[in-house]
């Protein structure tokens, strides 16, 4: 069931921000399924790893936001001499692969963690 939930969430969140953006005027059919892809992953894994995020040491959280947030909008603003809806896509790029890459993380460290689980469960008997 939580697999499903998860399935349904990474849809959903990979949608919006190309949604967003195609009826902003912009639609780069590349750059749009890497944000799409990046958004998926983001909700796809929120829901599988919710209680390890919830249980996690609030100064990573604070300091990843911080870096993302800070890319997105201070790195990639609309100042820059290309187009701003392009600034935009990029703001959704850097925050979507931001975030996926943290929980990327977080997900790797999971199954880590269930494999010496299971090894050092074998290796009692």
């Amino acid at each position: 069931m939580r697999h499903t939930k998860a399935l349904l969430a990474g849809s959903i969140l990979g949608f919006c921000p190309v949604a967003i953006l195609y009826t902003g005027g912009f639609w780069d059919p590349l750059l749009s399924v890497f944000i799409w892809a990046s958004f998926s992953t983001i909700g796809y894994l929120l829901v599988r790893r919710k209680d390890e995020i919830q249980n996690s040491n609030p100064w990573w959280s604070v300091l990843h936001v911080f870096l993302v947030v800070g890319g997105a909008f201070l790195g990639a603003h609309t100042e820059l001499p290309y187009p701003e809806d392009l600034a935009i896509a990029l703001s959704f790029l850097i925050l979507g692969v931001g975030w996926a890459s943290m929980l990327i993380g977080i997900q790797m460290r999971h199954e880590m963690s269930e494999t010496r689980t299971e090894s050092s469960t074998l290796t009692a008997d």
